[in-house]
């Protein structure tokens, strides 16, 4: 079973669409005004916690019509979508009501009216294919900050990452690190290449991980990504709130690494719950 999300200011045509959600087995999340629906996007799709990561009321589908009240757009609930990292996977179908041009990143523009006589479950697999293929494209665009002194863990780690997608701007040591940092303000790194989030290792040669993460937050293009540390050492619970109100830290790994699935959930999370903090 899986939650759609419908928003949709035409009653007969929401109905219908419930429906159809109901009879294929799902959840109906309904929606019938446009300051609800991004205020829903904004506010209750929560990027889900490190402790929980799967636990969430996430939709695995968005119908967002061109007909709701007050004048809402369309496309700029898609784009609220697309530009948070933890709802832009999601297939989002288009409502159209009337001819007009569609300039947002939706996987299908359904036009309405609509009935249960069409086959849904076919234009859901298109739907869904789309999307896996978009997904698959923007995996292959992530870049991260590795700074890792053990050679062992740096070679792992990028190995792993690589098989997920994500390429890795590597230093060693603090000292080399930083000056990266400088070449990236200086504009001597372009964008495209700009790291995502940085993971690194908080105790090695030059600034440890935390006085590199206090780096990061003064640098103009990178104050925002999101920060992870790893540590072998015990960190108590004054040291660790310290590093992440001072130095600006999200979230800290200690080793021996976790898993590596619950290591990939772990960034994740951190990546997202790091994108909704700057956003609010």
């Amino acid at each position: 079973m899986a939650n759609w999300l419908i928003a949709e200011g035409n009653p007969v045509s929401r109905l219908e669409l419930e429906a159809i959600c109901k009879e294929l087995g799902h959840t109906p999340i309904i929606i019938s005004d446009g300051d609800a629906l991004d205020s829903y996007i904004l506010n209750e799709l929560k990027p889900f916690d490190n402790e929980n990561p799967f636990e969430t009321d996430m939709p695995t589908i968005a119908f967002l019509s061109t007909n709701l009240p007050p004048n809402h757009n369309a496309t700029v609930s898609c784009d609220l979508m697309r530009h948070r990292l933890h709802l832009r996977h999601i297939p989002i179908v288009l409502l159209q009501h009337e001819p007009i041009p569609s300039i947002g990143d939706f996987d299908y523009v359904l036009e309405s009216p609509f009935s249960r006589e069409q086959n849904f479950r076919s234009l859901l697999e298109e739907i869904m294919t789309r999307r896996q293929a978009r997904n698959a494209e923007l995996l292959w665009l992530k870049r991260f900050l590795l700074v890792e002194d053990e050679m062992d863990i740096r070679n792992v780690v990028q190995v792993i990452f690589r098989n997920w997608g994500y390429d890795a701007a590597v230093f060693s040591n603090g000292i080399t690190a930083c000056a990266y940092l400088e070449n990236v303000d200086s504009g001597y790194v372009s964008d495209q290449e700009l790291p995502s989030f940085a993971l690194m290792d908080i105790r090695m040669p030059g600034p440890n991980g935390n006085e590199i993460a206090y780096k990061i937050r003064q640098s103009k293009k990178l104050k925002n990504i999101p920060i992870i540390l790893m540590t072998a050492f015990q960190l108590d619970d004054f040291h660790q709130s310290e590093m992440r109100s001072r130095d600006g830290v999200d979230h800290i790994v200690f080793k021996p690494l976790p898993d590596w699935v619950n290591f990939y959930r772990k960034i994740e999370a951190t990546i997202a719950e790091r994108q909704w903090l700057n956003e609010r």
